[in-house]
């Protein structure tokens, strides 16, 4: 896990905007996909043809409503929360630093508890993330039945040795310590489903599972980097203190990540291009 230290100042671009009426489009999508691929509705939002021997490939117009757009500018309370958002978020490394991208969850996540956790923990743990429900295009459920899940939280089988660098090994209050979480994703950075593993009879001070569980589930809904710089509130922080309720910057952190599931590689620099145009219109 990479940890970030300091932040880098990141520098946007201004492109001009097209709207009509309530629909916003947003020119940052460069694929291309086969014509067979389409329904016959959007073929009519086709901008881009190319021609070639055995098929016709062609380019969408994205679109952005008027609902997305007030979502979208209820993020932007201050740039700061948006130059952050980029060195949390996009962390699918490329060759290019612009060329990073982001990950997101574009099923439903549905928990499963191993019965091994006490109920007050799992009880605490759904209170602390109810306000979830109120994020856009992400769902969070619970069931009791394993088969039904496709995120399982369990007592570790195998021993998670306390976390380790070339400089030093931590103590088991570090987040990795005794944890940790593993996700599985397509060719589209999307994630289907994911596992966190807490190595509790190893785990000398049990008070440390319940916090395990709010930092590597929250980081885990956007692969998010880990820090030192955003203090002892943040579930994303090194240095977090365990709170009753999640932090607001935490939220609104997710309602950027999830304002649309992209159904394209969405990296750093589109995310500046859109951002630069949607502000504009943000009153």
């Amino acid at each position: 896990m990479k940890i970030i230290k300091t932040i880098s100042l990141l520098i946007s671009c201004t492109f001009n905007m097209f709207s009509q009426d309530d629909i916003i489009a947003q020119d940052v999508r460069v694929e291309f996909i086969s014509i067979k691929q389409i329904s016959d509705t959007d073929k009519s939002k086709i901008i881009e043809t190319i021609y070639k021997k055995n098929d016709t490939l062609v380019r969408l117009k994205p679109e952005i409503n008027k609902d997305d757009l007030d979502y979208f500018c209820n993020c932007f309370k201050t740039d700061s929360i948006t130059r952050i958002y980029q060195i949390l978020a996009f962390t699918h490394k490329r060759k290019r630093h612009d060329d990073n991208s982001i990950n997101q969850w574009n099923s439903n996540v549905v928990v499963y508890f191993d019965k091994f956790f006490e109920k007050k923990t799992i009880d605490k743990f759904k209170l602390f993330f109810k306000p979830l429900n109120k994020i856009k295009n992400l769902h969070v459920s619970y069931t009791k039945k394993i088969k039904d899940a496709n995120y399982h939280i369990l007592n570790s089988k195998n021993t998670i040795k306390n976390y380790e660098n070339n400089d030093s090994i931590y103590s088991e209050s570090f987040l990795t310590s005794k944890a940790t979480y593993k996700l599985v994703n397509d060719n589209n950075n999307k994630y289907y489903s994911g596992k966190l593993l807490i190595d509790v009879d190893s785990l000398k001070d049990k008070s440390l599972i319940l916090k395990k569980m709010k930092q590597l589930f929250f980081i885990s809904l956007g692969q998010f980097q880990t820090n030192y710089f955003l203090g002892t509130k943040s579930l994303t922080s090194i240095n977090y203190i365990e709170t009753n309720r999640i932090n607001s910057f935490d939220l609104m952190l997710l309602k950027l990540h999830y304002f649309k599931i992209h159904d394209f590689n969405f990296t750093r620099r589109k995310f500046r291009i859109l951002k630069s145009k949607l502000k504009k219109h943000c009153s």
